[in-house]
């Protein structure tokens, strides 16, 4: 099968007084039809810029760098025309928010807003009517579990609560019946009992309309409910990547061991908590080697003069000097 998004060699920088701010660089990773990849990190790691580069909105000052590729259904996004871009969002990729408040035009109602996306998703030569668009968004908001949505339809954003309005920005992005779903954080302005609603809302729509997603997420609550596969991004790069499966249960990379070690579990006290010393250092001047040897308990010299490439560990791939010196070991050890 064929990935339906390839990202390789991803590249986006934005020019700044202070200098380039290398924001993702040299991120490598695919996504199937069907499937669901979380991709995850730390705030800074570079995920939101990954999948705003993948929409072609990173913004003012913002630009993909030459030889980054974007590969959906065969074509290079990282170097289409904006008029080519426009037939693609919301057509065949739509996006979510964290933050469905401020996604949303607060003068008007939410069924307008639904309406506005069913006509501009409509098909070329598709001629639809206002009344249509209104139906069929009532029907949207329906479909995404907002009761009387014939009513709610006339309410504005500020009348409905986080859950509802990201239920809103749910149905605007099916709107266009998107092959690929990017999802940016979309419960982490919600409490525990909305956010698992909205998982669950999200693996049924996946189901009935087969639809890739995209989630960027820092929460492994969110990657254990959602993941297929799983890439682990640090400091503008994927570190590790893999089935959810062959991740949670065999990581390879001591960034993703961190990180899993530092969740807590239910009967933890204070001090079973575990932290990752330091921070995700500046896009700005990223260190040389690995980027998270300044972090690493496990690092020596290699680590810190050269940068490690993604190497197939077991079921995954890894980034990381010390599980290629365990790999060329095992290989001598055969020989």
């Amino acid at each position: 099968m064929s990935p339906l998004l390839e990202i390789r060699n991803l590249r986006t920088y934005f020019r700044t007084t202070a200098g380039v701010y290398r924001a993702a660089d040299g991120v490598d990773l695919s996504l199937d039809p069907g499937r669901t990849l979380c991709l995850v990190g730390e705030s800074g790691s570079g995920k939101s810029v990954t999948a705003l580069s993948v929409m072609r909105l990173v913004g003012v000052g913002g630009s993909i760098e030459p030889g980054s590729k974007i590969l959906f259904g065969g074509r290079n996004l990282a170097c289409a025309s904006e008029a080519e871009m426009l037939k693609i969002r919301g057509h065949e990729i739509a996006m979510i928010f964290q933050e469905p408040s401020t996604s949303l035009d607060p003068v008007y109602t939410v069924g307008y807003q639904i309406a506005e996306a069913v006509r501009a998703q409509a098909k070329p030569g598709q001629k639809v009517t206002r009344k249509a668009a209104l139906q069929r968004a009532a029907e949207l908001m329906r479909l995404v579990g907002i009761a009387e949505p014939q009513q709610r339809a006339c309410d504005y954003p500020h009348q409905m609560s986080g859950g509802m309005l990201q239920r809103v920005m749910i149905a605007i992005a099916l709107a266009g019946n998107p092959r690929l779903l990017i999802a940016d954080e979309p419960t982490t302005a919600l409490d525990a009992t909305i956010q698992a609603q909205i998982l669950e809302l999200l693996k049924e729509l996946q189901v009935k309309f087969g639809m890739a997603i995209l989630m960027i997420t820092h929460n492994f609550g969110v990657v254990a409910e959602m993941a297929d596969d799983v890439a682990v991004m640090y400091a503008g790069r994927v570190v590790e990547r893999g089935s959810a499966a062959s991740v949670f249960t065999a990581p390879q990379h001591p960034y993703t061991q961190a990180l899993l070690r530092s969740v807590p579990v239910l009967g933890m006290t204070i001090e079973d908590l575990h932290a990752i010393p330091g921070s995700v250092p500046s896009p700005l001047g990223w260190p040389a080697g690995c980027r998270f040897a300044p972090r690493c308990q496990h690092a020596f010299e290699r680590c810190r003069l050269e940068q490690p490439p993604l190497t197939a560990a077991g079921t995954q791939e890894s980034a990381c000097w010390l599980t290629i010196r365990s790999l060329d070991k095992a290989r001598e050890v055969q020989h």
